[in-house]
């Protein structure tokens, strides 16, 4: 819109300019004449009412000569348009980079969720494993208290992992514009409704 009326003021311009009045006075000599645009109108008196209709009509050609403020003004506004043409691609940039930045997060907590449940698994089978030695009298207690250590430290990453996981997703869902939709939600509308 701005470049639009930008633009428009560095045309030429064709103005209709109009005026009317009605003006009511005491005697013929009291009747003043005024300029009403740019053109005098056609004034008459008639003395039995003493009053004036006043008008005139005039068409005004504007041709702008050198104009460098129109000018400059429409350059200005032509830069505004590029300028937010390329921060709208900025922004557009931005989300997909947001978006595919999420989505490997996503991808990574996958992986890192499933190798915390296969080592949690792994340390279990270790601890049933080194529990057997020790109720057969071949390892110490001191072994087993590391074997149980072992499976709450791969226990607590595995819970990290799911964490981790869980707020990927959550990111992915907000950089995507989808995060109410994914878990049901709507916002209300104006109506009430």
């Amino acid at each position: 819109v701005e470049e639009t009326a930008a633009h428009n003021g560095v045309k030429h311009q064709l103005d209709l300019v109009t005026a009317w009045a009605r003006t009511h006075s005491e005697a013929p000599e009291d009747v003043t004449v005024t300029n009403l645009g740019p053109l005098d109108g056609v004034y008459t008196f008639d003395p039995v009412t003493r009053r004036s209709p006043d008008w005139s009509v005039a068409l005004v050609y504007s041709y702008p000569i050198g104009n460098r403020a129109a000018k400059s003004n429409y350059a200005v506004a032509k830069i505004n348009i590029e300028k937010s043409e390329i921060a709208l691609q900025s922004v557009l940039q931005d989300v997909r980079v947001d978006v595919r930045r999420s989505a490997r997060a996503v991808e990574s907590g996958y992986e890192r969720v499933v190798a915390a449940r296969k080592n949690t698994e792994l340390q279990t089978k270790k601890l049933e494993a080194e529990q057997k030695k020790f109720d057969n009298g071949m390892s110490t207690s001191f072994e087993v208290f590391t074997f149980q250590t072992d499976l709450r430290n791969a226990q607590l990453s595995l819970i990290q992992a799911l964490l981790d996981y869980n707020k990927a997703l959550a990111d992915l869902e907000r950089a995507k514009g989808t995060l109410l939709e994914s878990k049901g939600l709507t916002l209300a509308d104006n109506t009430g409704r």
